[in-house]
């Protein structure tokens, strides 16, 4: 999808709507005027103006972007939704988490016609993003039901491929790191094996390697629960 900044496509849009007879040519500008000190959508710009309806704009969107339009009122947003879109993003371009189909997130939105907001949007979520477009009083309702975010949520979001990766690898990582490089250093390091094997323990190889994978065991348990304390807590619930 080519970039294109909001300015330049909200003008598209409004030419849109011009040339349907939708709104006139002062009431475009005034709202134009308005978007550049607020940087609202136009459609709810040119609705709070009532140069028009919530139903026209609706209708609109829906006929040249050919978007469902979609009712919030009795859905109920999954809580895992939440992990992927904070409150502030929300809340800002008007805009909830709607339902996952597969690998794309379904996004209720009220104006689903800023192509650099998607384009953002999928690359902060790292999901497809497929808008539908819900009316602003049910994307408002929504939004007051929207949790608070905490910090880590706040990270996911803002570098969600990062912080998967860590909060899925950690673990295997710091359990199996320690026993990756006592086995490399078994089979390729002269000097360890000496060490190992030196006449001081009094130990036979095959209790050398007992002892090994006793003590990784032991490593791997705690690092289980750091994991569960720092990383992923609710894997523990």
């Amino acid at each position: 999808m080519s970039a294109m900044s909001p300015e330049s496509y909200s003008g598209n849009l409004g030419d849109m709507l011009l040339r349907e007879g939708l709104v006139t040519n002062d009431a475009l500008e005034e709202a134009l005027r308005r978007q550049r000190e607020t940087q609202q959508p136009l459609g709810r710009i040119l609705v709070e103006m009532n140069a028009i309806t919530e139903s026209v704009k609706l209708n609109f969107f829906h006929k040249h972007f050919g978007h469902d339009v979609v009712s919030l009122r009795d859905h109920q947003i999954k809580d895992i939704l939440y992990t992927y879109i904070s409150k502030s993003l929300a809340t800002r371009h008007r805009l909830v988490p709607y339902r996952l189909e597969g690998d794309t997130l379904v996004v209720a939105m009220e104006d689903p016609s800023d192509l650099v907001l998607l384009d953002n949007l999928k690359a902060q979520v790292g999901l497809r993003i497929r808008p539908v477009i819900a009316s602003a009083s049910d994307i408002e309702a929504a939004l007051e039901l929207y949790p608070g975010v905490d910090e880590d949520d706040a990270l996911a979001i803002e570098s969600p491929h990062e912080w998967r990766f860590f909060k899925y690898a950690f673990f295997p990582i710091l359990a199996f790191t320690p026993l990756a490089a006592i086995i490399g250093m078994m089979i390729f390091s002269d000097d360890f094996q000496r060490f190992l094997l030196h006449p001081l323990w009094g130990m036979k190889t095959s209790e050398i390697i007992w002892m090994i994978f006793l003590g990784w065991g032991v490593w791997a348990l705690l690092a289980y629960e750091v994991d569960g304390i720092f990383v992923n807590p609710e894997h523990r619930d």
